[in-house]
């Protein structure tokens, strides 16, 4: 006992072991949490950069939208009452200057509804599509006559969705706002203005106009009212530039 007390050392109480301690399980909890706090936080930075925008322009957007500022994009616009609709003079305005003599179109009358048995048919394309010089002799016109004539107890609707000098980056939406008309056929008559219409590929071609997705970007941008204020605000300031009078 006495020997034990000189050296320093306690004597092993009953029921304890000799052995050493084995070291602690790592606590899986801790060894996650600081991996997921950095996760967490990369993910809240990803959704300020990317939503915070996002909710700004929409913000923007429905405020225009609100006051009234801008036009609309669609291809068909509904007249009084909204049992018919009509083509919208606006449309082109999206891709052209209001003085480009492309874009013009023929108006016509389509019921909002399709009445039962009705088969509606559009026709798609450019000048030589829509009559031109005359579209009221242009071969819409004749298929209609024909198709009444042929199936006289059939109700026809022949649109003519058809514009002046357009090509297939202006043909596609109008396409897209006739899919939503409950279309039966489609008459497709086109392919004149893909080498010197909108965006047409040739010797001098920049980056811009030889990549799709930046043209469809640019289109979706210029549907928007926001997008119709920042091209005003881009054509005013190259006025200003240029020393053109600008009212």
């Amino acid at each position: 006992m006495g020997k034990a007390k000189r050296l320093g050392r306690k004597s092993p109480s009953a029921g304890q072991s000799n052995q050493p301690l084995a070291p602690a399980a790592p606590n899986p909890v801790r060894a996650i949490t600081p991996g997921l706090t950095g996760l967490r936080r990369w993910v809240a930075r990803f959704g300020l950069i990317i939503l915070g925008p996002a909710l700004c322009f929409a913000a923007v957007e429905l405020g225009l939208r609100v006051f009234g500022y801008g036009y609309s994009t669609s291809f068909f616009m509904k007249m009084e009452g909204g049992k018919t609709y009509t083509v919208n003079e606006n449309f082109a305005r999206q891709f052209y200057d209001r003085k480009s003599a492309a874009g013009k179109t023929y108006p016509f009358l389509m019921p909002a509804e399709k009445q039962a048995g009705t088969i509606r048919i559009f026709i798609l394309g450019e000048s030589a599509a829509q009559g031109s010089p005359n579209p009221a002799f242009g071969f819409s016109r004749i298929l209609e006559v024909m198709l009444r004539s042929q199936y006289p107890t059939t109700r026809f609707e022949v649109i003519n969705a058809a514009m002046k000098g357009i090509n297939s980056h202006i043909v596609l939406p109008i396409a897209r706002d006739c899919a939503g008309r409950q279309p039966d056929l489609f008459v497709v008559y086109m392919g004149n203005n893909e080498a010197v219409g909108l965006h047409a590929p040739g010797p001098d071609t920049g980056v811009f106009h030889r990549n799709l997705t930046l043209i469809r970007a640019v289109q979706c941008v210029r549907s928007t009212r926001l997008g119709q204020w920042l091209a005003v605000v881009i054509a005013k300031m190259g006025r200003d530039h240029s020393g053109e009078h600008v009212i």
